[in-house]
């Protein structure tokens, strides 16, 4: 039901400010240097705020500011995501545990 959602959506935004969430302030003053980047150039792509006031609003220099648009294209261009990584599940390859290392290593040992 639409008015249930709505309902919940108030309670879920009621809750986080009772406890001293704002989540407004998540996307207008981020905490780590990954979100800061993000919003900087987003402000600079999507909504055509100029290099200057970008980089005054977000903290970083003219040159700084001009070095991370030209690292987000090359990253862009090589297809990869620079804010938005997908893990993957399990474990990593060559991260097996000693024992089983030894086992597979014992098996392919051959015993005279």
């Amino acid at each position: 039901n639409k008015n249930n959602k709505v309902l919940d959506f108030i309670v879920v935004i009621m809750y986080t400010y009772s406890m001293g969430v704002d989540p407004k302030g998540y996307f207008s003053r981020p905490k780590t240097v990954i979100q800061r980047r993000y919003e900087a150039l987003r402000a600079f792509y999507l909504e055509g705020v100029s290099s200057k006031k970008a980089a005054k609003k977000w903290g970083y220099s003219i040159a700084t500011f001009k070095a991370l648009r030209r690292d987000f294209r090359a990253d862009l261009l090589k297809g990869s995501d620079p804010f938005f990584v997908l893990s993957r599940r399990g474990r990593p390859r060559g991260s097996l545990d000693r024992s089983t290392r030894w086992a597979r290593s014992a098996s392919s040992r051959s015993f005279h």
